[in-house]
């Protein structure tokens, strides 16, 4: 399914159901794609980063200059540390997770059938209950992915100012 745009020209005229249901549908779409784009950007850098790895001894053994030697081996550093800091592959993961969580609370919101208003209205609280549930499982994980690669020194530590926020 290819990601488009949701109309924006009479959303503000749709009923609060609609408007919701539409802007979450937006929501799982952007997240998937995401997810999407960080596993591409994870599996070309890798494949670069491994093509390098594997060249620098062959590198080595030629007649070339040692400054080819070195530059394959400084973009591998640079590479890996770049990965080491996004964790591009854990991201792309909890995204497709995120996607996948809201994508599941539509279909099952929109598959029901209800016998008066009064009930689509407290069916409609719910889904608005899990998915504000899914959104902050989803700030967890991010934050705590971000806390695993500040304990493997990967990445800087939060400031004391940004913790007592969380």
């Amino acid at each position: 399914m290819s990601y488009k745009e949701p109309d924006l020209a009479n959303f503000k005229n749709k009923p609060f159901e609609e408007q919701y249901l539409a802007s979450v549908e937006h929501e799982r779409l952007w997240t998937r794609r995401a997810g999407n784009r960080d596993a591409v950007l994870y599996r070309w850098t890798r494949t670069i980063s491994l093509i390098c790895a594997a060249a620098t001894p062959v590198l080595a053994a030629t007649a070339l200059p040692r400054w080819t030697m070195v530059i394959t081996g400084a973009l591998v550093v640079v590479i890996e540390g770049f990965l080491q800091v996004n964790q591009l592959n854990l991201r792309a993961a909890h995204r497709w997770t995120t996607a996948g969580a809201l994508g599941r609370l539509l279909h099952r919101y929109q598959a029901q059938e209800w016998p008066d208003a009064s009930s689509r209205a407290k069916h409609l609280m719910q889904l608005v209950k899990d998915v504000e549930d899914v959104r902050a499982q989803a700030f967890a994980n991010n934050t705590a992915r971000m806390q695993l690669a500040a304990e493997k020194g990967s990445m800087p530590e939060p400031s004391k100012e940004s913790r007592e926020k969380i």
